[in-house]
C-alpha cells in the first residue's frame, strides 16, 4: 500500500513538473495575445475615431465652401441681372433714337430724290403766306431771307413766289443734310451698343446717305440731278427703303433675344 502511495506521489510530481511549464506557457501566450488584441482594438478604435473626425471636418468644410460659392453665384447673378437690365434699357433707347434719326434722314432725302417727289406749289401763294414763310424757313441764309423780304416789300408777288419756291427747296435739302449728320453722329456716338452685323448695316446706310448728301449740295447750288443721275438717286432711295426694314428687323431681334436670355437666366 505504501508502495502504491509512493508511486502515485512520484507520478503526480512528474506530471506536475511536466504539465506546469506547458500550462504556464499557454497562459502567458493567451495573456500576451489578449494584450495584443486589446492594444490593436484600441488603436483601431482611435484611428476610426480620427478618420470620422477628419471626414466630419471635411464635410463641414465642403458645406461651407458650397454655401460660399452659392452665395457668390447668387450675388453675381443678381448683379448681372441688374446691370443687364440697365444696359438693355439704355440700348433700347439708343436703338429708338438712331432708328428715328435714320427715318427722318431717309424721308427728307426721299422728298427730293425718290422716283415720285412731293413739292410745294407756291405759284399762287398770297402775300400773307409768303410773309409767314420767311419766318418758317430755318435752313436758309440771312441773304436768302433778305432777298425774299425785299421782293415782298416791292409788292410784286411773282418774283417773290419764284424766290420762295427756290428757298423752300433749298431749305428741304439742307434739312436732309442736317438730319443725315444727326443720324451719322448718333451712330458713331452709340457704336458700343451695336453688334457687328448691326454696325455693318448702319455703315451701309451712312454710305448711301452720304452719296445723296453730295447730290443735295449740288442741288442747293442749282445743279439738280438729271437723266442717269436722277435715276441713280432714285435707286439710292430704294436702297434706303430696304435698309429701313433690315434695321427694324435686326434691332427687334437683338431686343427680343436679350429679353429671352434674361428671362431664361432668372
Amino acid at each position: 500500500m505504501a508502495d502504491i502511495l509512493s508511486f502515485i506521489t512520484v507520478l503526480a510530481l512528474f506530471l506536475a513538473f511536466w504539465l506546469l511549464p506547458k500550462y504556464l506557457e499557454r497562459r502567458v501566450g493567451e495573456a500576451a495575445r489578449g494584450a495584443v488584441d486589446k492594444s490593436v482594438g484600441t488603436a483601431l478604435a482611435e484611428h476610426r475615431h480620427s478618420l470620422d473626425k477628419q471626414l466630419e471636418d471635411h464635410r463641414a468644410l465642403l458645406a461651407a465652401q458650397s454655401e460660399s460659392v452659392r452665395q457668390a453665384l447668387a450675388i453675381q447673378r443678381e448683379r448681372y441681372a441688374r446691370d443687364y437690365g440697365l444696359f438693355a434699357e439704355r440700348r433700347n433707347a439708343v436703338f429708338a433714337e438712331v432708328f428715328g434719326l435714320y427715318e427722318q434722314a431717309r424721308g427728307n432725302f426721299a422728298r427730293h430724290f425718290a422716283s415720285l417727289i412731293v413739292s410745294q406749289d407756291l405759284g399762287s401763294a398770297s402775300y400773307a403766306d409768303l410773309c409767314a414763310l420767311t419766318g418758317e424757313l430755318e435752313q436758309i441764309t440771312a441773304g436768302e431771307r433778305a432777298s425774299l423780304q425785299s421782293a415782298l416789300t416791292q409788292g410784286d408777288l411773282e418774283p417773290a413766289r419764284k424766290i420762295a419756291t427756290k428757298l423752300v427747296d433749298r431749305d428741304g435739302l439742307r434739312r436732309a443734310n442736317v438730319s443725315f449728320q444727326l443720324f451719322k453722329n448718333a451712330s458713331v456716338l452709340h457704336a458700343l451698343y451695336f453688334t457687328p452685323a448691326l454696325d455693318a448695316t448702319l455703315k451701309r446706310a451712312i454710305d448711301i446717305l452720304a452719296k445723296l448728301s453730295i447730290f443735295a449740295d449740288e442741288a442747293i447750288s442749282g445743279e439738280h440731278p438729271r437723266g442717269s443721275n436722277r435715276r441713280h438717286c432714285s435707286d439710292l432711295v430704294r436702297e434706303l427703303d430696304s435698309i429701313s426694314s433690315q434695321l427694324r428687323s435686326e434691332m427687334r431681334a437683338e431686343m427680343q433675344g436679350g429679353f429671352a436670355q434674361a428671362s431664361g437666366s432668372v
